[in-house]
């Protein structure tokens, strides 16, 4: 059903959500001391490196960069 309705795996799908609790937090000022690694660990990935590579794949861009442009 998943893969029918939103045309992703249920992988990616759990990955898009916590892409997008992520963003979230990124977006919160509070958070702007907080290190990725922790962000990512947050919202379920233990490793820094998928949760830049998931990050990118659904934003475009990695964390760092969207925490800049939020600052903007």
């Amino acid at each position: 059903v998943i893969n029918s309705v939103t045309n992703k795996s249920f992988y990616d799908l759990i990955s898009t959500y916590r892409i997008r609790a992520a963003q979230k937090l990124l977006e919160d000022p509070n958070n702007d001391k907080r290190k990725l690694l922790d962000l990512a660990m947050d919202v379920g990935y233990n490793s820094e490196s998928t949760f830049y590579s998931h990050f990118k794949k659904v934003t475009g861009m990695t964390p760092s960069k969207y925490r800049q442009q939020r600052g903007t």
